[in-house]
């Protein structure tokens, strides 16, 4: 495009000489490589004649303006010119300092647009215009200037787009984290010539650069701290943050001498009705979406007319006209994916806390806080309606983006003396806890509630302990669960609420049954199952709770040993979980299924099984069932002979447990700690612990990985294994008939090719299967049944 000698460094306008250059910076820049690239493949282009960087008051616009052009000077005939407009507020004034900048403010001169038009109409020049944002009606006056002068090309830099004609917009975000620590490291040392990144520092400055959003001005406002402070002193004084971050360099304007003044003059040139919306706003945490801000919008504008969103919140014009105001002045920025039906809005930690002064210095803070916090209850109420239809991974993800906000809003109705208000929130919230594992949380929070909120009505108190003794069942804390189920079943028929007593009695159930009471985990599931049919009739979610009331059942029958009836349950189950989507539940029915196939012997099935449940798990990322599967596929892998991915499967199995705080329950635990007890004596102990540990660290992508790997299952050894008695593999079948010829464990190894440790594994798998205290009743039990090898 431009063709130019690198060191020619003016040009003539009416004959008088004119310099040019581009400041030079004092410090060095850090990062920024690709935006910079990004800008000079835009200024290299004939058809582009303005470029904007945009982006908050401290990101670092002008620095990387200052970059690029002086990177493109070889590319442009006449090199470029920097001029500074931040101590301007007229547009008009903007030919003046571009005028002065060339030096064409002669005596009796003609207009300052004329005079800088006829001196850059015929010339190839970069122009940097720096710090337009101010400017009301900047877009006409750059339409005029580009017009007049067609090979000029301008590179500007404001805090908003400009919305020029083909304008073409580059945003400069905050630092990458790892430039942020150098930037960090580089000032600190200029200010501290003796400091230095190490270990005992690292992840301190990195929390200190995260907390200041990356924001090249903030990490150096911050930095210049550390002659007085310690890097962690510095974090802490960093909450809030505005107060620290002052006192940057002289010679800098004073807009960016402290973040609160660099935050400000955005602010102040905002509209009245987007610095209320702002500061309002100010008050979510991690974000919001439409439906939020209208609900705080609503709270100050009473009744408008309104078009609905997608999600049917309303949004009024006003609303999104002020939105895309703070959005394009970078006080907002939209967030999410490109395949996100809904917006969601999020604001940099440090211009929120700036937000949330002015929010408290106003008398609205409690409108606001009340409005946010009857959004929460609405967005909770409606995720709790949907967590048993399809859309249920949708409505958790909602709640993973505003889970922040829960916690503010509960955290609210506890200080304003809204318990209310905090227990239909933590009641709403409870299925959430349980999919994401949230139940000391959540267990927490509900506990709380009931205790504030002594005089709510007693059919929201008897849902509220239903949903505590879930999280205290869940969380293997069987007398907790066995009070609040208690007290929630008196509640329950106290008020005549049967939906909320045959879900008490579900709980109960399973309760007893991990108590080890067999017989009235019967009678509670059985009596579910009639109260969950008896309301099929009126309640919407009856059939979804009826499917799992059949799967708790069928557990109960495979604990009974009542293989017949678990399989009958399970069929009612998953037909209906099918039928209906509930894909969350059917991923836990189909691993109880392949609990039982594995049971019955049948291995190939009970892979095929898990496999499938694993699908649903990872769709829903519910750890407990993920542990539970896991735990199944470790059995699977033991029964097989597979110990190293055995201990795996187990080791990823306690992992998850351990970080949600589930109990793993106690029908499982037997069978699991007898096998881990083999496994032991299988491997050597550091075999054990590298294969543990090695699970341990697997991602849902690794288990997904290993569980559909070829070397499981052979379909010819699965088919035989299937057909061979008393659940014993063909390879321990083979081994009880060695023993039963009184082979020792060295002889069956070299007769069969295997190590007498792998022999000896089999053998406590033989007697495990078999019921069997030794290997003499092993071999009677061989004779007994045929399976000696003069019978074979």
């Amino acid at each position: 495009m431009h063709g130019a000698d690198a060191d020619q460094s003016r040009f003539r306008v009416e004959g008088k000489p004119v310099r040019k250059g581009i400041p030079r910076p004092r410090t060095p820049l850090v990062g920024r490589r690709q935006t910079i690239a990004t800008v000079l493949q835009l200024i290299q282009r004939h058809d582009v004649g303005l470029v904007t960087l945009t982006g908050p008051g401290g990101v670092g616009k002008t620095r990387v303006a200052l970059q690029a052009a002086t990177d493109a000077i070889p590319v442009f005939a006449e090199g470029a010119v920097f001029v500074p407009l931040a101590d301007l507020r007229d547009a008009d004034h903007i030919y003046m300092a571009i005028a002065r900048t060339l030096t064409l403010d002669a005596p009796g001169a003609r207009a300052w647009r004329d005079q800088v038009v006829d001196a850059l109409r015929d010339h190839e020049l970069l122009l940097v215009l720096d710090n337009l944002e101010q400017f009301t009606d900047v877009a006409s006056r750059l339409d005029d200037l580009l017009t007049s002068c067609p090979r000029l090309t301008v590179l500007a830099t404001s805090r908003s787009v400009l919305h020029v004609s083909g304008e073409h917009v580059v945003p400069v975000e905050p630092l990458l984290l790892p430039e942020a620590v150098q930037l960090f490291t580089g000032r600190a040392k200029a200010r501290q010539p003796d400091f230095r990144l190490i270990a005992a520092n690292a992840s301190t400055i990195t929390a200190i650069c995260e907390r200041l959003d990356r924001l090249p001005l903030a990490i150096e406002l911050a930095a210049a701290r550390l002659p007085a402070l310690t890097p962690h002193r510095l974090f802490v004084e960093l909450d809030p943050a505005l107060p620290v971050l002052t006192g940057g360099a002289r010679d800098h304007p004073a807009r960016l001498q402290t973040m609160q003044a660099a935050i400000a003059w955005t602010y102040d040139q905002l509209r009245p009705e987007d610095q209320a919306l702002f500061r309002r706003l100010a008050a979510f945490i991690g974000g919001f979406d439409l439906a939020g801000a209208a609900a705080v919008n609503r709270a100050f504008s009473g009744t408008a007319v309104s078009v609905k969103s997608q999600s049917g919140a309303d949004a009024f014009p006003s609303l999104i006209d002020s939105i895309t105001s703070l959005v394009e002045q970078n006080l907002l920025r939209q967030i999410g994916t490109e395949g996100d039906i809904e917006p969601r809005y999020q604001m940099l930690e440090t211009i929120r806390e700036f937000g949330l002064e002015h929010l408290a210095a106003s008398d609205e803070e409690a409108t606001v806080r009340e409005a946010i916090g009857s959004h929460i209850l609405n967005l909770t109420q409606e995720a709790r309606r949907h967590w048993a239809t399809p859309e249920a991974r949708l409505w958790n993800a909602r709640l993973d983006a505003d889970l922040e906000n829960v916690r503010a809003s509960l955290r609210w109705a506890e200080i304003r003396g809204r318990p209310s208000l905090g227990l239909e929130i933590s009641v709403a919230v409870r299925p959430y806890w349980i999919h994401r594992g949230g139940y000391q949380e959540g267990g927490s929070w509900l506990r709380r509630s009931l205790e504030l909120a002594s005089d709510a009505p007693l059919g929201l108190r008897a849902e509220a302990m239903t949903a505590l003794a879930w999280l205290e069942y869940v969380r293997g804390r069987l007398p907790e669960a066995e009070h609040w189920f208690g007290n929630a079943l008196e509640a329950a028929r106290h008020v005549g609420d049967p939906w909320c007593e045959a879900n008490i009695l579900m709980g109960l159930a399973l309760t007893s049954l991990q108590s080890g009471d067999l017989p009235q985990a019967i009678i509670w599931s059985d009596l579910s199952i009639t109260r969950f049919t008896e309301a099929e009739q009126h309640h919407p979610a009856a059939t979804q709770f009826l499917s799992l009331a059949f799967a708790n059942r069928a557990q109960i029958a495979m604990v009974q040993g009542d293989h017949e009836s678990a399989a009958e349950n399970l069929a009612q189950a998953t037909e209906r979980q099918r039928k209906l989507q509930f894909q969350w539940a059917l991923g836990d029915s189909l691993r109880i299924a392949g609990d039982l196939a594995l049971q019955q012997g049948n291995v190939d099935s009970a892979l095929t099984t898990y496999r499938e449940s694993l699908e649903f798990a990872r769709v829903h990322v519910d750890k407990r069932h993920l542990a539970d599967l896991l735990t199944g596929c470790g059995m699977l892998a033991s029964r097989i002979v597979q110990p190293h991915r055995a201990v795996s499967y187990f080791g990823a199995a306690a992992a998850m447990r351990a970080s949600i705080g589930a109990a793993i329950t106690v029908w499982a635990r037997s069978g699991y700690e007898q096998v881990e007890t083999m496994l032991k004596s299988c491997l050597t102990g550091d075999e054990f612990d590298v294969a543990w540990g090695m699970g341990a660290a697997w991602s849902l992508s690794d288990i997904a990985v290993d569980m559909h790997r070829d070397d499981w299952i052979s379909r010819e050894e699965s088919r035989k294994s299937d057909k061979l008695p008393f659940g014993l593999t063909r390879r321990e079948v083979q081994i009880l008939r060695l023993i039963a010829s009184g082979s020792s464990d060295r002889d069956i190894g070299s007769r069969l090719f295997i190590s007498t440790r792998t022999v000896n594994y089999h053998v406590s798998n033989i007697l495990s299967k078999l019921g069997l205290e030794s290997r003499s009743s092993a071999t009677v039990f061989a004779f007994q049944h045929g399976l000696d090898e003069q019978s074979a």
